[in-house]
């Protein structure tokens, strides 16, 4: 037994259930709305640009929390903390669950991402706290089964939902889940982390969300457009001063808001880095493989989501496999292999064309899944542990915020590709097209040349982690 900051004790594994519970009931919300953007659209009559603000506030809202998360982390105990964030989540679910019109949808989406996005490093950095160097791995990779199920069942269960029910059963069946998380953290929960007194730097917070959001906002509207528009160049404008002000005002304060010095430790950056790149590759490939079947395949939905679903369930069951791995053999084996298996996975994706077997994508895709599991969930912990134990919070926070800045950074890499590759193709050829079936055979040739070309992209990703997992050591924190 461990005994928290008052000298009560606790049992460390009940609060870790606890965390578990609470990003698993946070991560869903994010796929669980991919299925059905189209039946909202038709519902509450309005455009697909703005239907996606359910999930491009979302993602915004959680990237622009995540960095504060790591002041909170300092400023107030873990128990209001994470009992604060699940109310908060709790909050936004209800309006969900109950609304009929899209602004009061958006606005309880905001707020899930609002608590979901101080749930996630919170409940990192206490597990770190809590656990020895020499069991984090395995700890860690039990967290990695809630974060990998999640979206493995997300799709699935959104696309039978809509077969059968309505859109507000997505939220409701959150609710007896946000119940018995509020219950037992309100029951079992401590304060295990110290705080410090430290004030909010007002200044930094408003750079942050400024910088952060305009970051997010310019690489999510990529994905509608393209580079050059003026909305994405400015978005992307601002947030290159905002956080260069940011990042500038974090070195000369005493108490900076993130503690952006961490990154000089090497360990720690560079297997932050790798973590971020292979969510790099992860999001884009789920963003594409997904259009690749209903596209070209005919699937619908619910079918190109049970064509994922065997390597997502992979990806959980391998977690914890990959964390005791971790802990036997340290950081740079487990990686460097992940790093590798996941380019041999990525590799035949760039072949694919019209006539690629079912079997084979779940194959490829599988193999590419086993790979993530042996980067994701082992770099953040090997990151975290180059700290010493008052950097966690910080750490955790700016580990996270790599992640989600990658992620939306992948989707707008991802989606420019597949579309510049696609209309490039049709233009250059368009002149040749005589009839109809010529034009639909050359739109569905331009589409896998598409699909080519975002996969190649991600292959090249692939080997630049590669190339920084080399790099990973094993590491040991100041007691």
């Amino acid at each position: 037994m461990q005994t928290d900051v008052y000298g009560k004790k606790y049992n460390r594994n009940v609060i870790n259930a606890i965390g578990i519970l609470g990003v698993f009931v946070c991560f869903l919300p994010q796929t669980l709305l991919t299925t059905a953007l189209p039946s909202l659209m038709k519902d509450f009559n309005v455009s697909v640009n703005t239907i996606q603000w359910l999930n491009t506030g979302y993602l915004l809202m959680m990237g622009v929390m995540i960095p504060i998360t790591g002041w909170l982390m300092d400023r107030f105990n873990s128990r209001s903390l994470y009992l604060s964030a699940m109310v908060i989540f709790s909050i936004g679910t209800v309006i969900c669950c109950i609304v009929d019109n899209f602004p009061c949808l958006l606005i309880g989406r905001i707020l899930q991402a609002m608590g979901g996005g101080v749930v996630l490093p919170l409940t990192q950095a206490m597990t770190m706290y809590m656990y020895p160097i020499n069991k984090r791995g395995f700890i860690m990779g039990i967290r990695g089964l809630a974060i990998g199920f999640a979206p493995a069942i997300g799709p699935c269960l959104s696309g039978w939902i809509l077969m059968h029910y309505s859109w507000h059963l997505l939220f409701q069946i959150l609710i007896p889940l946000i119940i018995l998380d509020l219950i037992l953290s309100t029951i079992y929960m401590r304060n295990i982390m110290p705080n410090k007194a430290n004030s909010l730097d007002w200044y930094s917070g408003i750079l942050s969300v400024i910088g952060f959001g305009s970051l997010l906002y310019g690489f999510s509207y990529v994905g509608k457009s393209s580079w050059t528009n003026h909305t994405v160049i400015l978005c992307l404008i601002i947030a290159i001063i905002v956080l260069t002000l940011f990042f500038h005002r974090q070195t000369k304060l005493s108490n900076p808001f993130l503690n952006i010095k961490l990154l000089k430790i090497k360990p720690f950056t560079i297997n932050s880095t790798v973590g971020a790149i292979a969510r790099m590759s992860f999001i884009g490939i789920e963003l594409i493989i997904p259009l690749y079947l209903q596209i070209v395949h005919k699937l619908t939905p619910l079918q190109s989501g049970l064509v994922l679903l065997p390597g997502a369930i992979c990806m959980g069951l391998l977690s914890p496999v990959a964390g005791k791995f971790l802990d036997k053999f340290g950081p740079k084996k487990v990686i460097l292999a992940g790093t590798i298996i996941l380019a041999f996975g990525t590799f035949d994706f760039v072949f694919i064309n019209a006539h690629t077997s079912i079997l084979r994508i779940i194959i490829m895709y599988t193999i590419r899944i086993i790979g993530v599991s042996f980067i994701l969930m082992p770099s953040t912990t090997a990151s975290i542990n180059a700290l010493s134990q008052d950097q966690i919070s910080q750490g955790s926070a700016i580990n996270n915020t790599f992640r989600q800045v990658s992620g939306s950074i992948a989707t707008a890499i991802f989606t420019s590709v597949l579309t510049t590759t696609k209309t490039n193709f049709i233009y250059r050829y368009i002149h040749t097209i005589n009839s109809q079936n010529q034009l639909h055979h050359l739109i569905l040739k331009a589409s896998i040349y598409g699909y080519r070309s975002a996969f190649f992209t991600a292959l090249i990703i692939c080997f630049i982690g590669i190339f920084l997992a080399c790099f990973t050591k094993n590491t040991n924190p100041k007691k």
